[in-house]
C-alpha cells in the first residue's frame, strides 16, 4: 500500500516542445551567425570569400554537432 507510482512531470510536454523548437533554430542560426562573422572579417581584411566560406562551413558543422548532442541527451 505504501508503493506509489511517481507522479508524471507536469512540465514534460513543455520540455519536449522546447527541444523540438530549438532544433531548427540551432540548425538555421548557426550557419547564419558563422556566415555573418565571416563576412565581417572578409570586409575588415579585404579577403572577400575566404572567411565567409570557412565560417559558414564551421556554422553548419557546429549546428549539426549541437543538434546531435541535443538529440542524444533527449533520447
Amino acid at each position: 500500500m505504501g508503493d506509489k507510482l511517481p507522479a508524471e512531470d507536469p512540465y514534460a510536454w513543455y520540455r519536449r516542445v522546447g527541444t523540438l523548437v530549438s532544433i531548427p533554430l540551432i540548425l538555421g542560426l548557426s550557419p547564419v551567425v558563422g556566415g555573418a562573422l565571416g563576412w565581417g572579417l572578409d570586409k575588415l581584411f579585404g579577403t572577400r570569400p575566404v572567411f565567409t566560406a570557412l565560417l559558414l562551413l564551421a556554422g553548419f558543422v557546429a549546428g549539426i554537432r549541437e543538434t546531435w548532442k541535443l538529440i542524444k541527451k533527449t533520447l
